[in-house]
């Protein structure tokens, strides 16, 4: 039997949709994703194209198909500009609230790729959508917009640690013998967005009523929880352990979380199925039931507006607080331009950071530098943590030639000699 012909909750069609992600690796994708394809069907025509690039809005993605069969492969969150379209739509992408909820940068996504897959005639009769984290919740807004369209018999979906795509009515079509949505006990993206009321202002919302609007996502059926030690494959609707973080953008979070020591990873899920599938063998052990779809937030409506008004306070409280008295700062650890022979260096806290060769650009530079400084003793709150991991991945992004910003940064200081 062709793994694509296994039940979603299959194990191994589990395992063996994990290790499609590693094409995105590889310098021809939709090869490897192709051959694969064509080994399992034995089947020798394989067509398949590659969209996108990582530093588009939406995820890479790889179209594959043989025989009237077609299996997509979405890739995860890549960017800040990705992850921040995303959060920022579960704030308030559109004026809709309760059940009815959407997350507009998901369904921007979910829509342009089907009409992709449509254009480039890859939408067959019998579709397979593969997605990991913010590509998982892509797949389950494709499946059900290609499901309301009635024009594909069979319709499935297999994704990794996916956020929340949808109010409780936004999951037509979805049923667990057609989605399994595999979670690792401890990854922390299927919680997103969070449905605590506080925990949703903490993710850098200025607006109570979007974070209201946060609460009424919630996950579609079909969730399973891979677990190791020992290998437990069971029916889950969320991630049962899994903790969001104390940070103040979990925009910038969730584009950095690939490269984090968490258990969201795709090689996380992989190693998790291949333990699970040695130890058991059977096709009867390797096919878990699906969880239920996940119910709205239940806490009462005066009940949130208590924890909106007291979590507001609190900001403010804090922020008049910053604000009363005279900001000061030692002088040796602030911004100051000093010229060494015909050049004039910028240091902070006494080190040098920047070097320019005019007077003007160098104290401009400290003069700005040190107004940052003075607003964020202002502030009620500052994640210091994720202030620094943001500034260097900025930084970061502005020393990159192929980048956008021009010109780049210089970031390698000049030596003095030979």
């Amino acid at each position: 039997m062709a793994v694509l012909d296994l039940p979603v909750n299959d194990t191994t069609l589990g395992y063996s949709m994990a290790t499609q992600f590693s094409a995105f690796g590889l310098p021809d994708p939709g090869e490897s994703v192709g051959n694969w394809l064509r080994d399992d069907l034995n089947q020798t025509a394989v067509q398949y194209v590659t969209q996108g690039t990582p530093r588009d809005l939406y995820p890479q993605r790889v179209y594959a198909k043989s025989n009237g069969r077609t299996l997509a492969v979405i890739q995860c969150t890549q960017n800040n500009a990705s992850a921040i379209g995303l959060w920022g739509s579960w704030q308030g992408g559109d004026v809709m609230s309760g059940p009815g909820v959407r997350n507009a940068h998901i369904e921007g996504a979910a829509q342009a790729f089907v009409e992709e897959m449509r254009a480039l005639g890859y939408l067959t009769q019998d579709v397979m959508i593969v997605g990991h984290s913010q590509g998982g919740a892509i797949a389950h807004a494709m499946m059900r917009n290609i499901f309301l369209r009635r024009d594909v018999q069979r319709i499935r979906g297999v994704t990794f640690g996916a956020p929340k795509t949808a109010g409780g009515s936004g999951y037509a079509g979805i049923t667990e013998d057609r989605l399994c949505r595999w979670m690792t006990p401890d990854d922390p993206v299927p919680l997103l967005p969070p449905q605590s009321i506080p925990a949703a202002v903490l993710g850098g919302l200025g607006d109570p009523r979007a974070a209201r609007r946060m609460t009424f996502f919630v996950q579609p059926a079909g969730g399973r929880l891979i677990a190791s030690g020992p290998p437990v494959a069971t029916p889950g609707i969320i991630p049962p352990t899994a903790v969001l973080p104390a940070i103040g953008n979990f925009a910038g979070w969730l584009a950095g979380i690939e490269s984090a020591s968490v258990p969201h990873r795709i090689a996380t899920y992989v190693s998790y199925l291949a333990a699970y599938n040695a130890r058991y063998p059977r096709p009867a052990q390797q096919r878990p039931d699906g969880g239920r779809q996940e119910p709205v937030n239940p806490t009462p409506s005066r009940e949130v507006n208590r924890q909106q008004r007291e979590f507001v306070q609190n900001v403010f409280r804090a922020g008049h607080e910053q604000n009363a008295g005279i900001a000061r700062a030692p002088k040796p650890v602030l911004f100051y331009a000093q010229r060494t022979g015909r050049i004039w260096n910028v240091y902070l806290n006494g080190q040098v950071v920047a070097v320019g060769p005019t007077k003007k650009r160098a104290r401009g530079l400290a003069r700005i530098g040190n107004a940052l400084l003075k607003r964020l003793q202002r502030q009620a709150f500052v994640d210091p943590a994720n202030l620094l991991a943001q500034v260097g991945a900025v930084v970061e992004m502005m020393s990159d030639p192929a980048g956008e910003f021009r010109p780049a940064l210089r970031t390698a200081l000049p030596v003095v000699g030979p």
